[in-house]
């Protein structure tokens, strides 16, 4: 069963992304800037924003069981995307944009956090003008994408700096920690010895 709070960062993002493109995007675009956002994301903190898994395809990365676009069309249903459906060599298209772009992305930030909310902003800014063909392209130049094989699900892979960086916020919250529980017993009146902030 998928987690309905990564259900609803994966429709933020989703409307986030339509509503900072303010234009009709392809099925295809809206895919591949989600990847490339989830890829961003958990370069730098280890994690996705979506929680999305993604498989290895000929057109580039593919969200397993088709689930990005299957999150785009329930926000069609809901109202709160618009999409029209087309025809182009015998095979069905689809568009999507959203009608009140700056209301969409407030709604859709209030679901993000900063990070997340600025990763989207990012891929935005960056690739909001590639068209699908192009996005596909450069999915496929991502460390996932390259080191899988055929169909596999693709490893997302964090930045070594950033974990790096990561681990020592962790170790200075742990520091932190100490410090507070020192101050904790300072408040109730006993002195604490530096030894015993190395026991704890």
């Amino acid at each position: 069963m998928t987690n309905r709070v990564h259900i609803n960062k994966t429709e933020a993002t989703i409307q986030g992304l339509l509503a900072l493109l303010g234009k009709r995007v392809s099925r295809t675009q809206i895919v591949k800037l989600v990847y490339l956002a989830d890829n961003l994301f958990y370069e730098s903190t280890g994690k996705t924003i979506t929680d999305t898994q993604y498989k290895w395809d000929h057109y580039g990365p593919n969200a397993v069981d088709d689930s990005i676009a299957i999150a785009t069309d329930r926000l069609v249903g809901e109202g709160e995307v618009c999409r029209v459906v087309g025809s182009y060599q015998g095979n069905h298209t689809y568009n999507y944009w959203v009608n009140d772009p700056t209301s969409t992305w407030s709604n859709a930030a209030s679901a993000l956090n900063y990070g997340e909310r600025q990763t989207v902003r990012d891929i935005a800014n960056k690739y909001g003008r590639y068209n699908a063909s192009d996005l596909a392209a450069l999915s496929k130049k991502t460390r996932p994408f390259e080191n899988a094989q055929q169909y596999e699900i693709l490893q997302f892979k964090q930045n070594e700096r950033a974990k790096e960086l990561q681990d020592m916020l962790a170790s200075s919250e742990d520091f932190m920690e100490e410090v507070r529980l020192g101050f904790e017993d300072l408040d109730a009146g006993r002195l604490v010895w530096a030894d015993e902030l190395d026991d704890r």
